[in-house]
């Protein structure tokens, strides 16, 4: 009858099968997973989506076409770098996200996700969430390094703090508003950060781990990660593994253009 044909019709214009996201089993999966976390967009129209620069992009696109067939958008916009948008219109994938919180992950946890994911493969969606989100820092004037994630000011980081926990690394929590120069409006973000190339070191390890063998993620990450891991491994400078953390309240005080914290 016509509902019959008309559930065959849907059915044949779903191109990525939902119930992988549900009972991940693949790196590529948990991956992506975190990959939209960080960088993804749950649309009013029910659509996923996810959009990088295309250089980036382009480098994961066979992790992608492992889970399906995704949608493809090339954008160009004045004095930008070319991006790349994948996208999937897929009611059930929408719903389970938006329910693990996708929706309103700007400000929310991301640990209603993380635990459905297998302990095995947990790294996964932390190695996607870095590419999205997350930045290994250098700097070649004095050798000082650090990992840091930025978000929304009220980002609820339990995620990052429980797994620093789990490895015994010592993080700090920013929080801050700055006056914009060029138009004199308010910015506010937070951000999470391990300093120094020896916490950064078993950190990295453990989002990198098999990376040679998988090579799922973005090497240019991962290059940045062994110039520090390389540091961390010649270090001369006094360093003392700590078995507390930092925790942080949100200062209101507005400073241009530097992050503020407060610690205990």
């Amino acid at each position: 009858d016509m509902c019959a044909r008309r559930n065959i019709r849907r059915f044949k214009r779903i191109k990525v099968d939902h119930n992988q996201f549900v009972n991940v089993s693949t790196p590529e999966t948990a991956y992506i997973l975190g990959l939209i976390f960080g960088d993804g967009n749950l649309s009013d129209k029910r659509d996923i989506s996810v959009a990088l620069v295309k250089e980036d992009m382009d480098s994961l696109l066979n992790i992608f076409k492992k889970t399906g067939d995704w949608n493809q958008y090339s954008r160009q916009m004045l004095h930008w770098k070319p991006s790349l948008r994948l996208r999937t219109s897929n009611k059930q994938l929408f719903n389970y996200l938006e329910s693990k919180g996708y929706k309103s992950k700007s400000e929310g946890s991301a640990q209603d996700i993380i635990n459905t994911i297998p302990e095995n493969l947990k790294h996964y969606w932390f190695r996607g969430l870095s590419d999205a989100d997350g930045c290994f820092w250098y700097s070649n004037q004095n050798g000082s390094s650090s990992f840091f994630i930025t978000s929304s000011y009220n980002q609820n980081w339990d995620y990052m703090e429980n797994l620093c926990k789990q490895l015994n690394l010592k993080y700090s929590i920013y929080r801050g508003r700055h006056i914009q120069k060029r138009n004199n409006k308010i910015s506010s973000c937070s951000r999470f950060i391990i300093h120094h190339e020896k916490r950064i070191k078993p950190f990295g390890e453990y989002l990198y781990q098999n990376y040679e063998n998988d090579n799922i993620g973005l090497k240019r990450k991962y290059d940045k990660f062994i110039k520090i891991k390389e540091k961390a491994l010649i270090s001369k400078s006094n360093f003392v593994k700590s078995n507390f953390y930092y925790e942080t309240k949100n200062p209101e005080s507005i400073k241009d253009p530097d992050l503020t914290t407060v610690s205990r």
